[in-house]
This record gives structure tokens, sequence and C-alpha cells, in this order.
């Protein structure tokens, strides 16, 4: 639908006519796919200022003659008016008794432009007939607008008298003087060019006083189409016929929370989304490009990055999906996000939480005029907090919106309580903006945000495309609670293409299985770059590490579970972005960094940061191999998929931990080609030495050392190798397998024999078996490096000997 401003109006009948039939013919090419329930909004942000226009005035045609719209007989659209403006006039008997001034804006209109609107018509109703009619007989002047009015415009347009104009006296008195100055007609007309302010107020004040004001915000508009099919059928595209038979509706709903019994007061306060209509697609072809952003400290600057880096490095400027936690901002950073996102090329849709608002900012919010509120009737309790946030909307035509997200359902009973939830519809998507509790929460709550998808879809049907929601979490929930709503989400997926996008901060801490629970459900990443999700969770991908300060990826969207595309993932370096550690070494970290939270041992090297700085050096090789051989033990270096690491790795974490104790001796170093065995090696003895640790409580003694000398017997040059090894029971000794020497071993190992079998080993390579227990022993007790020195000197006087 065109948003296009015509330079000139229509002068002739004939012009004003051929105007509407080209507008009529434009709404019928792209009507806006309606999702609003019974009680529900109507999408008009997308109308152009003439469309809006004309739709105020087929509202006023189709009402013309009903009760308390009896008082006129004709209705003229685009009449030019006194300064071209929008206004619908309406008439009784030939004589205008009424006019109503259509502002399309996507943000609430305020006081100031109120006043002068009304204050600029009523002059020019002075010298030019026809505008108003005689004194003494009644004038409606209203004022229609596509979104909402501040509370103080709200409050002017719904007052009347002159104690109620004598109160905003010194307001109509600027406004009056600005409309005057802002019109080359009325600032060079004879009767107003030499009048002040106060003079100019005395002149129009009979007008004002007479004159009776009304209000049609986007409510009382949505309000009157629903009893306009005719109307409604014009501007709206109906996938779903509804009756609005409040019995049909309360079947579905009773069915989806599983319960015998559903008000009426329920099933209204189900049915209170907002839904916008934002002209365009919101997918690249069949991708939706995401980019999240867990972390929660110095988040401005990160999406200012995220945004002239990430994203426009991955997606250039196709539309993009931009989600953080709920509490990653602060309420005063409206205006920096206002700035960096107005500097961004392209769509951007941008869902952000900025904690707990007060109710008294919430109305400061209101009356700057900047924020659009979801309900015009609902007011903020001053004392009180609320869970809140943003959801910005930058279209390509460089329009941008902000709308307000509230918790309707708060994890804290203390908290104030929303009444709507968003819904944009775009040409392939509805897109829904949520913050976390509202999702999480019981379905049982009539304000549950899956209550009210699912009495959306059941209303439209399947035809109304996919469905994205965008969740800003802030803290973990229960498992119960995280099955329960997937549990639900996956119902509403029998209905229509679903996908679940949350984002919550990067510190949290769920259980392995969902790490961060930052990510997409239902969906898969091939390249194994997020992790796959397990246990009470199956089907996603999250974030793995609380390293991830911001994450990107496109989705496929072709088939019910999402393909990951080109997933990158960046940390924060200094103050810049970089690209995050590879996967597996992620993996390992996310283990170590778990396990050493709750590790006892008085060593100061963490093992974290060793391996973080040995990761600037190679990459994540020497880490890959300490988990291939916690895996695999002694076999050929393979690629160990991170997905394949079971969930609470205390082994590997171990291992990690003691291969970086190892390391912090000057004569050990990490160990990189992964055509050689072990994980460290010993450069400062005769020859050079690798160190490997091996653990499995599952194997005895005697198996431990089948399997070293089954590696031994490996064609092939190698350095010594060092085998630190623990099994079953407390015994294993010291023991060397020297080249050239021959072996009887029982070999009991499943991998590498089919059944258990005497096998004679020749000896290719030296190899060297130690207990990993003593090592370990050093490491709980050593403050100082001490023991590792013991360690290391054991080492080498076996070695002498």
């Amino acid at each position: 639908m065109s948003k296009v401003r015509r330079s000139k109006r229509p002068e002739t009948d004939e012009e004003r006519e051929a105007l509407i039939t080209t507008l009529h013919q434009d709404i019928a090419r792209s009507k806006a796919p309606l999702l609003t329930l019974y009680g529900g909004q109507y999408p008009m942000a997308h109308f152009s200022d003439d469309i809006f226009e004309l739709f105020v005035g087929d509202i006023c045609s189709e009402l013309k003659g009903l009760e308390e719209w009896d008082w006129y007989d004709s209705v003229r659209r685009f009449s030019g008016g006194a300064d071209a403006g929008r206004d619908v006039i309406l008439h009784m008997g030939g004589q205008c008794v009424g006019t109503i001034q259509c502002k399309k804006y996507n943000k609430p209109v305020q006081l100031n432009l109120v006043l002068e609107e009304l204050t600029k018509y009523l002059l020019y109703g002075l010298v030019k007939p026809g505008m108003l009619p005689p004194y003494g007989q009644e004038f409606r002047w209203y004022l229609a607008v596509s979104e909402s009015t501040g509370g103080t415009a709200t409050d002017f347009l719904v007052g009347a008298g002159e104690a109620h104009m004598k109160r905003h006296r010194s307001e109509l008195e600027t406004a009056v003087l600005k409309a005057r100055d802002g019109s080359v007609f009325l600032k060079t007309h004879s009767t107003f060019e030499k009048l002040n302010a106060t003079e100019l107020c005395d002149l129009i004040w009979p007008r004002l006083v007479d004159t009776r004001l009304g209000l049609l915000r986007r409510s009382e508009l949505s309000a009157l189409v629903r009893m306009l099919p005719g109307v409604a059928g014009t501007y709206y595209e109906f996938q779903k016929v509804i009756t609005g038979d409040i019995s049909e509706l309360l079947v579905p709903l009773k069915q989806f929370i599983q319960t015998g019994s559903c008000s009426p007061e329920q099933l209204s306060e189900t049915q209170n989304v907002l839904s916008t209509y934002i002209p365009g697609k919101l997918l690249e072809g069949e991708n939706l490009n995401v980019v999240m952003i867990p972390e929660c400290n110095d988040t401005l600057n990160l999406l200012q990055n995220s945004m002239k880096t990430v994203r426009a490095s991955q997606f250039g400027s196709a539309p993009t999906v931009i989600i953080s936690s709920a509490g990653s901002f602060n309420p005063d950073d409206y205006k920096e996000i206002s700035r960096i996102l107005n500097t961004s090329k392209g769509q951007v849709i941008l869902v952000v939480g900025c904690g707990k608002v007060s109710g008294e900012k919430l109305n400061w919010w209101r009356e700057s005029g900047e924020i659009i509120f979801p309900s015009p009737e609902w007011d903020p309790a001053p004392v009180q907090e609320y869970q809140a946030g943003w959801c910005w909307i930058k279209e390509r035509s460089g329009e941008t919106t902000c709308h307000l997200l509230l918790e309707n359902v708060p994890a804290d009973h203390s908290d104030g309580q929303g009444t709507h939830h968003h819904c944009f519809i775009f040409e392939d998507v509805c897109f829904w903006p949520v913050l976390g509790a509202d999702f999480f929460c019981s379905v049982s709550a009539s304000k549950a945000m899956l209550n009210r998808l699912a009495m959306s879809l059941e209303e439209t049907g399947s035809a109304i495309r996919k469905h994205a929601l965008a969740v800003c979490a802030s803290q973990c929930v229960e498992d119960e609670k995280v099955k329960h709503a997937l549990a639900h989400f996956e119902v509403l997926r029998e209905k229509t293409d679903l996908a679940f996008l949350c984002c919550h901060p990067s510190s949290t801490k769920y259980k392995n299985g969902l790490r961060t629970f930052c990510g997409a459900y239902p969906c898969a990443d091939s390249s194994h770059t997020l992790m796959s999700t397990r246990g009470i969770v199956e089907n996603g991908v999250v974030i793995r590490s609380a390293q991830t300060a911001v994450a990107s990826f496109s989705a496929y969207w072709k088939s019910p579970t999402l393909q990951l595309l080109r997933p990158s993932l960046f940390r924060v370096e200094g103050s810049t972005l970089v690209s995050d550690y590879i996967p597996l070494f992620a993996e390992l970290l996310s283990h170590v960094t778990l396990y050493e939270s709750k590790d006892d041992s008085p060593y100061p090297n963490r093992a974290k940061d060793k391996l973080c700085i040995q990761y600037l050096a190679d990459k994540g090789m020497s880490s890959s191999l300490i988990v291939h051989h916690c895996m695999n033990k002694l076999k050929p270096y393979t690629p160990v998929l991170p997905d394949t690491v079971s969930w609470d790795n205390t082994k590997l974490a171990r291992h990690a931990g003691l291969n970086s104790y190892l390391s912090s001796h000057s004569e050990l170093e990490w160990q990189t080609e992964c055509n050689k065995s072990g994980t460290l090696k010993w450069a400062s003895m005769t020859s050079v030495e690798h160190i490997v640790l091996l653990e499995d409580p599952d194997l005895s003694y005697r198996q431990v050392k089948a399997e070293v000398l089954l590696w031994a017997a490996e064609a092939g040059e190698h350095p010594k190798l060092r085998v630190l090894a623990k099994g079953r029971g407390n015994r294993m000794d010291h023991w060397i397998a020297r080249t050239g020497e021959v072996h009887r071993v029982d070999i009991t190992l499943p991998d590498y024999a089919d059944e258990n079998e005497i096998t004679e080993i020749h000896v290719n390579r030296q190899a060297e078996l130690h207990s990993l227990s003593v090592l370990d022993d050093y490491y709980l007790e050593d403050i100082d490096g001490s023991g590792l020195e013991k360690f290391v000197r054991s080492l080498r006087k076996d070695e002498n000997e």
C-alpha cells in the first residue's frame, strides 16, 4: 500500500471521485491481513495519509443516520479543507456541522499539535464561508488518529465548556499564534496580521467555547469498524469469519488450557492482542536473519558494534531481527538506541528489555509521545514497578516506531501488570515480541502469551502464514514451566509454522542441556556452532558459552524445523567484538567453568584462564587434543563433534584442569600436532616426550596396559609417550614398554577385538605408564607450584632409572 503523500489536493468533484476510486483500487490490491480478536484493535499504521482520511470518511458514511451519528446527512472527503489539511467535513441540510481532523501518526499526538490544528481551523472558519455554521448552532470538531493521543491531549478533547477552555488559555494563545504564523494565508490576511496572541485567542473564543470536541483513536475507530462489516471487508483481509458469538470462541480456549470452565472475562483478557500491519516482508527469501545479544554489560556499545559490524557483514541491509534479554538495557538508554537505529540502513526489528520501570516513568514516556503504548485506556500506577521493554520497528522506508512491551503475568507478583501483547503482521510472518515471564507462565493465566497466540491462530487459521516469537527473558524458570510452555507450543505448531527465538542473559545458568537458553526452537545446526538442546528441551539450538556476547545466524524456514545457516559468534575483547572461540573449545570451556566453580584446589592458576591464553596461540588445537584423548583414549586423532560431549562431563573438565596444571611447569609445553598422540610435550629431556592423560572407571589396570600396548604396536615413529592413567581399583604401577619388546596381552577391549583373546604385541614405540591419581593428589594440595615440581621430578627420576 503506497505511503506517498500527494502534493496537490483535488479541486473539483470529478477529481475528488477519481482520487477515491484510485485509492480504493490501491486498497483492494494490498489489504492488511486481519489479526484482531473479538474486542481487539485493527492495524492502521500502514495507511497512507490519503487512505487514512478515506478510511475515516468511509466510517462516517456508514455510520450516518445511526444512533449518536444522526446529526449529519452528508460526508465530504478530500475537500481541501482550510489549508489543504486532512479533513472529513460533515454537513446537515447543506451547512457544515462538523469536521473530523485526520492525523495519520505512528506516535501519540500531543496537546500542542491538537490545539494548533483546532485554532487554525477556527481562524480559517472566520474568513472562509461554509466552514462553520451560524453562531448559536452546534459545531463539532473531532480528532481522528491512527494510534493514540498523549494524556493531556486526551483530557482536553474529552472536556467542554468555557471553564475547561480557560484552564488551557495560555496554551491556546501559544497555539493560535503559531497557527497564524505558520500559514501564509492567515499571516497575511488583514483580519489577523496585526493581532497578538491574546487578541487572536479573543477573536476565536466564542467559537472555542461553543465547539463540541471529540476523539477517535485507534481503539475507538476499531470499535466502530467492528460494527461496519462493509468497511472492515474493504480495508482488511479476513482469514476466517468470526460471528462474534462468545460461546463459539470459548470452546477452543477451553481445549487449549485443558479446563472445563472459562468465563467471558477470561476470554476478553485472552483477546487483548494489538496487531500492527507492516508493509513488506520480514524474511529474506526463506531466511529469517537474527542477531542475539545475551551479554548484559555495556550493551549500548554492543548494540552499536552489532549494527555496524555483525549485521553489516552478515546480512548487509537485509531485514534483521535483533533480540536482547529482559534486563539488558536501562530505561534512560532510549535516546541512544533511537540514534543508533536512525543511522542504520534497511529494515530492523529490535526487541530489548529495559528492566523494571516505575509507573511514574511510564507516564512520563506516554506524555513525551515518542513511545506507542499498547492501550490508550490503560494507565500505569505511579508507585508500582513494571517489567518493561521496547520493540523498535524500522521499516525499509526509514520510518521508525517504538512500541512499549510490558509483562502481563510478571514472575515477581509485586510488579505491576500490563494488559496487551503485540503482533506485527508482515506479508510473510506474524512477529510477536514478548517478555519472558509471559511465555513461560502457566496457560491457566488468561493473559498468558501462549493463550493469545492460540486464540489468534484459532481465529485466523493456518493461512495467516508463519509466526515468530521473540522472547526477552531474564531469569531461569523451573524445568516444569519450560517443559509445559514448549509442550503447549508444540500443540500450536500443528496449526501453523512457529519459530521460538529466546534470549536470556549470558550469565543465566540452566542445566547443561540448555546452558543460557539463548537460541532458537525448533531448529537444527549442521555446523554445530550452536549446541543442540538435550534433556527437557529437544530439537533446539542454544549458544554454548557464557563468553559469547553476540550471535548471528540465518534460519532457513522452508520446513517446520528451522535450519541454521552461516551462524557466527562473537565475544568482547577490550571494547571491541572479535570472533568467538571455535565450538569445541567453547564446549570445553563451559565444562571447565562449571567444574572450577566447585573445585576446591588451592592452586592459583585456573585452567580456564590458561586455556584461553593458549587458544590465542594455537586456535584451540591443544584443547581439541584434550577432548579427543579424554573421549577416544589413545586412538588416532579424529575431530570430536562438540554435541557428542556429554552434558556434565566432569572427567573432561578434570582432564583439562590437570593438563593446565602440568603446563604451568617450565619444562612442559602444549602439544598441537594432531598426527601425534599426547596433549603436552617435555622438550627439555634428551629427546622430546609426549604426555597424555587416560581415565576410565570401567577399565582395570590390565585393560589400561592393553590400551597402551596396542598404541605402542602401531606403525610409524612417535616420541615416547608417558601415559598418566586411572582406572578401576587403586593399582596403577609404573611400567615401561620398550621398542622391540614382545608382550602377550589379554585383550578385553571391545573397540579393538570382537572377543577376548591372547595376542602377541610387538612394540614399535616406547610408552611409559604412571598413576594419574598421584598427579591429582598433588594438584589438590598444591598452593604455590611446589607439588607440581615434585611430580615432574618423580617423572625425571623414572626416566633416569
